[in-house]
């Protein structure tokens, strides 16, 4: 492999792509490097995969405010790199950013990762032919609409956008010796670092080229781009719940439950992750749901669904699907007359009753 550093933009909120629509990331979810898919945040996503790629070094670059939070949310151990935590000066463009980190690059090449997408392209099999020269930065893409799939070589023409036709910044790239530093200049909005970063390199005269990738997810602007997400990350989980308190409960499929949850007289169905502390009884849990720390379900049917921390579904007489329940919500049924559906949310959600 032709790189062995790789630098990690922890952004923070970025506003939605269509007009008049605030993005769900702007409510009280998190920043999007925190938001959980399969119970972990994207950011621990992203530093797995760079892990598995074999990379020697890693620097987690975050805005000020949000360098503390991101640290503390994937704090472990046995990582097989060096990393590093810096924290991005206030007012200071992504490229003078990246520019600084001189020392830590050195003169080689480097993955930029935007902490927003999840791949099941290893690494390695993505790298092992590229070497990028000295200004020239290859971009991943994702097709997005009447393209087949593999990887296939697009070599951009300086005068057009690499990102026209059918494609996207699938949110990783491979930079060369240099780009950095000729980049010092672009300050893109959150969320188009990679399609600012591309046009200021080639109005430049830098040469920017493109591989296609396939089997790929990247955060969007609306639940439903996290619910795919989420969906995505859960493929493929492997069953471990043997450690967990189970009573009177069938689970079926592949189902993770920490061994601090507890489940009673309840059916789960996977693929699913229940979190530790999570207390789910006389419940029903279906395929593609993440249940998160300390989460109480109680009467409830739920599926394709994320449930942040601490949230409370109770007595529902119908089932949730396709939901997003921020950290703390509440959303049960009243008995007493009249009976009402309660819920309890935060700033910016979205509420559908049928």
């Amino acid at each position: 492999m032709n790189a062995s550093k790789a630098v990690i933009l922890a952004q923070g909120h970025r506003p939605s792509s269509v007009p008049g629509r605030r993005s769900f990331v702007r409510g009280e979810l998190a920043p999007p490097p925190l938001l959980p898919l399969a119970n972990r945040p994207l950011l621990e996503h992203a530093l797995e995969w760079l892990d598995a790629g074999g990379l020697a070094e890693v620097a987690v670059l975050a805005p000020e405010g949000l360098s503390a939070q991101t640290s503390r949310a994937v704090a472990r151990a046995g990582w097989r790199f060096d990393l590093t935590w810096l924290e991005r000066s206030p007012g200071a463009g992504v490229g003078a950013s990246l520019a600084g980190l001189a020392d830590f690059l050195g003169d080689e090449p480097f993955v930029l990762h935007l902490a927003d997408s999840l791949s099941r392209h290893p690494l390695e099999t993505l790298l092992r032919h590229e070497r990028p020269e000295d200004g020239e930065a290859i971009m991943f893409v994702q097709e997005t609409a009447g393209l087949g799939g593999g990887v296939v070589d697009i070599r951009a023409r300086r005068t057009a956008s690499p990102f026209a036709g059918h494609c996207a910044p699938a949110g990783v790239a491979l930079l060369g010796p240099g780009v950095t530093q000729a980049a010092r200049g672009v300050d893109p909005a959150p969320g188009h670092e990679l399609e600012h970063l591309a046009d200021f390199l080639q109005r430049g005269g830098g040469q920017v080229s493109t591989r296609r990738v396939a089997d790929w997810w990247r955060l969007g602007h609306d639940a439903d781009a996290l619910l795919e997400g989420n969906r995505f990350a859960l493929d493929g989980i492997a069953a471990d719940h043997a450690s967990a308190s189970l009573s009177r409960t069938t689970i079926q499929g592949a189902v993770v439950a920490h061994r601090s949850a507890v489940i009673e007289s309840s059916v789960i169905r996977g693929p699913a992750i229940i979190g530790p502390g999570a207390l789910v009884t006389h419940s029903y849990v279906g395929p593609y749901t993440s249940i998160g720390r300390d989460v109480v379900i109680e009467g409830s049917e739920i599926e394709q669904s994320i449930v942040f921390p601490s949230a409370r579904i109770q007595h529902l007489s119908g089932r949730l699907e396709s939901s997003v329940v921020g950290a703390g919500a509440r959303v049960s049924r009243e008995f007493r007359l009249p009976r009402a559906l309660r819920v309890t949310v935060g700033d910016g959600a979205e509420v559908s009753l049928a």
